[in-house]
């Protein structure tokens, strides 16, 4: 190939031969993955070959010169024949590589609140599929058994927890009594969170108040206490904390709430600075308008004013913000993606919504 190929992913090891390289070429079987690559449908050997070809004029002809034969349909017809059983005779991965995402969160344990709905049920389901090893803690115990019975995972890569994480003690005690094959958590995604009433602060009802505060803020601050150290201790792990687009832009009658999701930012951003020196990682994730039970909650189970919050627009899933928490989780480990903030097409602002009506 050429002598211009980036030291980034491989290194020669040392009982790298001439031989070994080409028992490793010849070896190469026809179960290419199609992991990261899916043909189109006009893609051939002949095209694909040429394709390669076409490539820069840098090819180095020190290690391989074309034979007379040699055409884009036989080079594409060989270089498809790779597969991804590539032996480590010759090459080992440095340190730089970046690991695909499903041997990077192979057996990791990922603690999850509020997973019985909503974007914390979506990422039961997209680290249960990349193989995660998972925690999930929720208030309602037949939600969080029907999730668990829903995903396609073994019976021992999944732990359940029927937890407030209002109530201090019970979040200690959850914690310090996992088992022992549990409680190294790679991975805390702070989701549980809510919104309650649209009042106006001077008329604003104080049980709405104490519930927002003691969840999206001392509940995140409690799991964060007790789940941190321990990855502190072994230099390894990652805090995401879902927070909104409402922890940068306030709204009418977002007041406290909005108030709440400024505190998950700002501790965020604390948390982050605390643990420099560490090689544990903190990411905030902040939502726009996405379509849960969030409406629902905020006005006390009124299902017909919940669904005028989504009228007229295609909101985000939970399924969405899901895949944008996992992108964060499965970065290279000198990666830290600070905070993400995402947004329907609809919405360019808390308070400007595009609606279709």
């Amino acid at each position: 190939m050429t002598d211009n190929l980036s030291s980034k992913c491989f290194a020669p090891t040392d009982n790298c031969t001439g031989e070994a390289f080409g028992e490793v070429f010849l070896a190469m079987t026809d179960n290419l993955s199609s992991k990261c690559f899916a043909p189109t449908d006009n893609c051939t050997g002949e095209a694909f070959g040429e394709v390669f070809l076409a490539m820069t004029d840098n090819l180095s002809s020190k290690c391989f010169a074309p034979t007379n034969n040699c055409t884009g349909e036989a080079f594409g017809e060989l270089f498809l024949a790779m597969t991804d059983n590539l032996s480590s005779k010759c090459f080992a991965p440095t340190d730089n590589e970046q690991l695909t995402t499903d041997k990077f969160m192979q057996n990791q344990i990922v603690f999850i609140t509020g997973a019985s709905s909503g974007i914390g049920a979506a990422c039961a389901k997209i680290f249960a599929h990349a193989g995660a090893k998972l925690i999930l803690a929720a208030r309602r115990w037949e939600r969080l058994q029907q999730l668990a019975d829903s995903l396609d995972i073994a019976a021992d890569k999944i732990h359940l927890l029927q937890l407030d994480v209002c109530e201090r003690l019970a979040v200690e005690s959850a914690i310090a009594n996992l088992p022992s094959s549990w409680k190294n958590i790679d991975l805390l995604i702070n989701n549980a969170g809510l919104s309650r009433g649209l009042s106006k602060l001077h008329e604003g009802d104080f049980q709405d108040w104490e519930e927002m505060i003691d969840t999206n803020i001392k509940g995140l601050l409690y799991l964060t206490r007790y789940v941190v150290p321990g990855m502190v201790e072994r230099n390894h792990g990652h805090v995401i904390n879902i927070g909104s687009i409402a922890g940068h832009q306030t709204y009418p009658g977002g007041n406290v709430y909005c108030g709440t999701k400024a505190a998950v930012k700002a501790i965020s951003e604390g948390l982050k600075q605390d643990l420099l020196g560490t090689a544990v990682r903190v990411t905030s994730v902040d939502p726009g308008m996405v379509e849960t039970e969030f409406s629902q909650v905020r006005f006390h189970g009124d299902t017909e004013r919940a669904k005028k919050v989504y009228a007229g627009i295609k909101p985000l899933t939970p399924d969405d913000v899901a895949d944008v928490i996992f992108f964060c989780a499965t970065r290279a480990s000198h990666v830290n993606i600070n905070e993400v903030i995402l947004m329907p097409v609809d919405q360019a602002s808390a308070t400007l919504v595009n609606r279709q009506v």
